[in-house]
């Protein structure tokens, strides 16, 4: 047992003393058994006082009916002769029970053992130092005279005991009956087959649980053999380091096979939060960095299904406060932004966009302020997706207050006069949003028609005349791009998002506004 630290060594002891006590049980039960069986055959070691009556009675008779004392039949003694596989079976069934009875003595040994430490090292009415030095002292001793060798011997005694009751049972019944020896040979060698397979398991798959009193010798012959002949050198170790060396060297699978474990036991959004708040650090490690090495596509889609989701119901929900949504967002936010670069922010962005409705979030205006903020810090990489989502929150928030003032012309980039003058003129703020808003998604290849659609439901007609004369440019400017580059999909998309509110604001003009748009649709 290695020396245990003054925090462990409390605990150590219970777990020997409860492994001390399935070992007495099991050994109970077992000598139990053996002890039946040798009572019935022990009895072939001596003779049997009623067959040595009976061959007296039988010779009595004879003299009786010959009348001739003298005849040497007549006088003949008893003798008796013990037969070999008695002897054998008896002795070797004997052997099993002294056996299994020396492992029940050994472990109700350890339980004393164990009991002692924790009564010693745990007395009433001690210090904690008190209590801290005791436990230092018997773990030294624990360790100096292997107490850990006495434990790990009572399953090597039970198994010894087990094959060599099995011994002198074929022995005993291979004299008895040849049928029922053959049928008890096939199921002893079955298990004999399948006990050397766990034996030798942890040699060649040091991850196999299974594991034998004879796997440590068949590891020691075996990694001798490879030393001396194969690697030509003397450094043996132990299984349980050849095993550290295996887990050492699929450290990177492992690595992705815990996360994958963790996330698929996450419960509660607070445990949520602390395992999303402690990811980016693991994107960090060697494992994420390496592109040979990385997380597999569909561990990363889970963790982003799970993000959004978490992040969906933080924002939504009116019992949390809008300090704890914004730090929820950063978080998620962080994670995103490490899954496959761009793409986990992308996705993210798009879920927020496209399933929150932000005219029912609580706090929807300090979060777009907070993402400004957040854009700001991670030095604008980005922006097109955080404007996305602010684009929204200032269309969404119909409560026109100094806060979303200030987001607002943030936002747009325009004058708190200007802003003034939009609100007075219908729709005119959110014409301007979907304009920027446009702007922004024709220079990127993550825009869909789902992103810009809840902003394009609005009154064209009554909004300021700057904005629709900006609009109109706008909508210009794209169609000659896309005459020049080709009709591009994000383009395409654009397009046709916008095209309704284009349709309704020059509906009464057949020129060439309707001309530019048979041009890109057809």
């Amino acid at each position: 047992m290695p020396k245990a630290s003054l925090s462990s060594c409390v605990f150590v002891q219970p777990s020997i003393l409860l492994s001390a006590n399935r070992r007495a049980d099991q050994n109970g039960l077992f000598s139990a058994v053996v002890a039946a069986l040798v009572v019935l055959s022990i009895t072939d070691l001596k003779p049997d006082p009623q067959e040595k009556s009976a061959f007296y009675l039988e010779k009595m008779y004879l003299i009786q009916a010959t009348g001739n004392a003298s005849n040497s039949s007549a006088v003949e003694t008893f003798a008796f002769s013990t037969p070999g596989y008695s002897i054998w079976a008896n002795s070797l069934w004997l052997l099993s029970l002294v056996i299994s009875l020396t492992c029940a003595m050994l472990a109700t040994s350890v339980q004393q053992w164990a009991r002692r430490y924790i009564r010693i090292t745990q007395p009433a009415g001690c210090s904690p130092k008190q209590r801290a030095r005791m436990r230092a002292f018997f773990a030294n001793g624990v360790d100096n005279f292997h107490v850990s060798w006495a434990v790990e011997a009572l399953p090597a005694l039970v198994h010894l005991s087990l094959v060599i009751f099995f011994a002198g049972l074929l022995v005993f019944l291979f004299n008895l009956n040849f049928t029922v020896f053959t049928a008890v040979l096939a199921w002893i060698g079955l298990l004999a087959l399948v006990y050397g397979t766990i034996t030798l398991m942890p040699i060649f798959r040091p991850d196999s649980p299974f594991y034998a009193p004879l796997s440590g010798t068949a590891w020691f012959i075996y990694a001798s053999i490879q030393d001396a002949f194969v690697n030509c050198r003397w450094d043996i170790g132990s299984i349980q380091s050849a095993a550290e060396k295996a887990a050492l060297a699929r450290s990177s699978e492992i690595d992705v096979q815990i996360l994958e474990w963790t996330i698929d036991a996450l419960g509660e959004d607070d445990a949520q939060e602390r395992f999303f708040e402690s990811l980016p650090d693991f994107y960090q490690a060697d494992l994420v960095r390496d592109p040979l090495r990385g997380l597999p596509e569909e561990i990363e889609w889970k963790i982003l299904r799970i993000l959004n989701d978490f992040l969906r119901r933080s924002l939504s929900s009116n019992s949390i406060s809008g300090l704890v949504k914004c730090r929820r967002l950063a978080i998620c936010l962080n994670v995103a932004s490490e899954v496959r670069s761009s793409f986990g922010i992308r996705f993210i962005c798009r879920r927020i966009i496209e399933e929150i409705n932000w005219s029912l979030v609580p706090e929807s205006v300090d979060i777009g302020h907070f993402l400004r903020s957040w854009d700001k810090s991670t030095k604008g990489r980005y922006t097109q997706y955080i404007q996305g989502i602010i684009a929204h929150i200032v269309a969404g928030v119909w409560e026109h207050n100094d806060c979303w003032m200030k987001l607002a012309m943030e936002h747009l980039g325009i004058s708190e006069h200007l802003l003034h003058d939009y609100l007075a003129h219908g729709d005119s703020i959110l014409l301007a949003d979907l304009i920027h808003l446009t702007r922004l998604l024709s220079r990127t290849d993550w825009v869909t028609s789902d992103i810009l659609r809840p902003l394009s439901q609005i009154d064209v007609r009554n909004t300021h005349p700057g904005v629709q004369h900006d609009f109109c440019a706008m909508w210009n400017e794209l169609v000659l791009e896309s005459r020049s580059k080709g009709a591009l999909t994000r383009l395409r998309t654009v397009l046709k998002a916008v095209c309704p509110i284009y349709r309704d604001l020059h509906q009464d003009e057949a020129g060439t506004s309707r001309s530019t748009y048979f041009f890109f649709f057809f």
